[in-house]
């Protein structure tokens, strides 16, 4: 049953399923090994699964796979693996060795056995339809809550997700977890439910989720009280879930539950809860309240460093996530000399190849940029990037960030020249991984818009400044400031190649956005002015003198307000 839960209990964490369709892409996360580490090694359940079992899990990802890793990634995995279960890599290799012997000797008759000989294999497919046939035959059987229904199950969602097929995954989840019975078996019944919720978060389907997380919150609570590892995953999943909303005000209540929670049953010396600091934190950074992150963000950090060597990979990445707190409240200083000291651990810790060193570098990178001191800047950054490169974990949304910020750098050091192709790389890479929507991708196709009219390319840059038009209209509707500035940008852009009636009438309807806006909500864009002077100009290319030309902005005013006057008087009859 404890390899059951463990298998459900992994669904949490990205693993090899995540990147098997493609083998060379398996090799592009060796973050991945710290991420499964660290989450098997505090699970919900964490006081119940033994070493045995997460070593089984360890060695399906690196024995199996163990050819396709860089050896830098495999060491590095190896590493992390033993600073979290204190032993050697020696003793470490004797554990798997004993394991990989037993598994030989499993028949071959054994469904397991068939089963991930099929996924090692990458006969994800095939893997997927032999999982649910054995599922099915457990429930069948009346097996819903054994551990031959539960493992086939998790092996089901395991299959579906190593072919992308998400939503599939999230639906045979959720299947089977509204099978079972909570009064049968609570504890498989509550870890089945928060794989679900982990799922619904990994694939952002957010709706109706809400009524469904709290629900499952409560019954844990009832059947299994509140001081227990299980019902704080619960609470922490709810506020995850608030966060993806941008609902972060409900999710503060939630963390200080957590809080409390563990501080009643572990301590306050303790890494979990220097984690729920940590986390509370966060949270109160992502809502600007810098005055409650800074102390409790700081306790994080004392609490980690009060528990010795053991902590000190955590005690840095609190250390650099107060950086991050003081960079926005623009204490550059404070938080150069916190970063300088994280990266200092973490070179004599894990070496200069790793993603925590990468991630050092690149914090202070940015601290050095917004200092002005961009040669520095760009030196740390392209550290950086190289032993992302080196690990092969290029693929990635916060790779094209880590482009799009050197980009930046080189065009406040007036080296234009090298900011193109490093923009069209992060393109590509978003396109394949972030929906078109997006932010980060709206903010990329900024850059490169900008780039392109700082560069006077007008024509380059046009396609770019139409799909954020396509995107504000979408997402913020046509009256958002943001499609007004787009337009404008564009009839810039129109007026520049030559196309001048084509610029009038576009900066015409930006023009209408911005005013009818003041005029309906007394809501004044900080680009009216600007706007309302590049219009004045444009009408004057159409031999209008000076007073012409804002006599026609006058009447377009005049308009709008009429406009507005008489749509009030209209709710007010309906009213």
């Amino acid at each position: 049953m404890l390899a059951c839960l463990l298998g459900l209990l992994s669904l949490q964490v990205v693993s090899a399923i995540e990147i098997g369709e493609n083998k060379e892409l398996i090799t592009e996360a060796p973050d991945v090994q710290t991420s499964l580490a660290k989450t098997l090694v505090k699970p919900p359940l964490g006081d119940q699964l033994s070493v045995k079992y997460f070593n089984e899990q360890l060695l399906d990802f690196l024995e199996v796979h163990k050819e396709a890793l860089p050896k830098a990634a495999y060491e590095y995995a190896v590493a992390e693996t033993c600073r979290e279960f204190n032993t050697t890599p020696d003793k470490l290799q004797i554990e798997l060795n004993l394991l990989k012997a037993l598994a030989e000797k499993v028949p071959e008759s054994n469904p397991e056995a068939t089963y991930d000989s099929l996924f090692s294999q990458m006969k994800f497919s095939e893997a997927a339809a032999f999982a649910k046939e054995q599922r099915n035959e457990a429930i069948e059987s009346g097996e819903a809550s054994g551990l031959r229904a539960c493992e086939f199950a998790y092996f089901v969602v395991e299959a579906l997700r190593a072919q992308r097929q998400y939503a599939e995954a999230a639906a045979a989840q959720e299947e089977y977890a509204a099978a079972l019975d909570i009064q049968e078996d609570p504890v498989i019944w509550a870890t089945v439910q928060l794989s679900w919720e982990a799922n619904v978060l990994n694939a952002q389907a957010y709706e109706g989720a809400e009524n469904r997380f709290e629900a499952i919150s409560h019954q844990i609570e009832s059947h299994l009280g509140q001081e227990n590892s299980i019902y704080v995953s619960a609470l922490i999943n709810q506020a995850q879930l608030y966060k993806a909303l941008e609902r972060y005000e409900e999710a503060i209540p939630l963390l200080k539950q957590v809080l409390k929670i563990d501080e009643a049953r572990l301590g306050s010396k303790h890494s979990e809860v220097a984690s729920d600091l940590l986390r509370l934190g966060q949270f109160y950074h992502l809502m600007r309240r810098y005055d409650e992150a800074e102390p409790v963000t700081k306790q994080a950090v004392e609490v980690s460093r009060s528990l010795g060597e053991d902590e000190l990979p955590n005690y840095a990445f609190n250390l650099d996530s107060l950086a991050g707190l003081y960079i926005d409240m623009e204490r550059y200083d404070e938080a150069e000399v916190l970063s300088q000291e994280a990266l200092t651990i973490n070179e004599e810790l894990l070496g200069p190849k790793n993603p925590d060193i990468a991630s050092n570098l690149a914090t202070l990178a940015l601290i050095y940029g917004l200092k002005g001191q961009y040669e520095q800047a760009v030196s740390l950054h392209k550290r950086s990037m190289a032993i992302k490169k080196k690990l092969l974990i290029t693929n990635r949304e916060d790779y094209a960030v880590d482009l799009r910020f050197l980009a930046t750098l080189y065009t406040k050091m007036g080296q234009t020249e090298k900011v193109e192709p490093l923009l069209l790389e992060a393109l590509a890479i978003n396109e394949q991984v972030l929906p078109p929507t997006h932010l980060e991708m709206r903010r990329l196709l900024e850059d490169l818009a900008s780039h392109y009219q700082l560069t006077q390319q007008m024509m380059e840059g046009e396609p770019y400044q139409k799909r954020l038009l396509e995107i504000y209209t979408t997402t913020d509707g046509p009256q958002d400031q943001d499609v007004a500035v787009t337009l404008n940008n564009l009839a810039l852009i129109y007026f520049a190649t030559g196309r001048n009636y084509k610029a009038r009438q576009t900066m015409d309807n930006a023009v209408r956005i911005l005013i009818f806006n003041k005029v309906r909500d007394n809501e004044t864009s900080p680009y009216l002015s600007q706007l309302l002077h590049d219009y004045l100009f444009l009408l004057q290319q159409f031999n209008l003198t000076e007073e012409q030309a804002q006599a026609e902005i006058d009447r377009m005013w005049a308009e709008i307000e009429a406009q507005v006057m008489a749509e009030r008087a209209k709710e007010a009859e309906g009213g």
